[in-house]
């Protein structure tokens, strides 16, 4: 994913503490990653601490206690 973000002109940075990074950017779109409900390894996008886009078109999302790793990109 680094390299897809890389080529075009972004990076991804990990958000070490989510509730912070959501009061202070609450419009600002970031990267979750986790168990999908099919029980794969899945990214969503999600906004102000809730879902916002799965690219998958069942839309279902994570499991939530499945949730992992929160990252934002930024412009390189």
């Amino acid at each position: 994913m680094n390299s897809f973000l890389v080529s075009r002109g972004y990076f991804l940075d990990y958000i070490p503490d989510t509730e912070k990074f959501i009061k202070e950017n609450p419009n600002i779109p970031y990267l979750v990653s986790g168990k999908s409900a099919r029980g794969v390894h899945h990214i969503v996008i999600y906004k102000n601490g809730q879902p916002y886009h799965d690219p998958h078109p069942s839309n279902l999302f994570l499991e939530p206690e499945e949730t992992s790793y929160k990252y934002t990109y930024e412009a390189l």
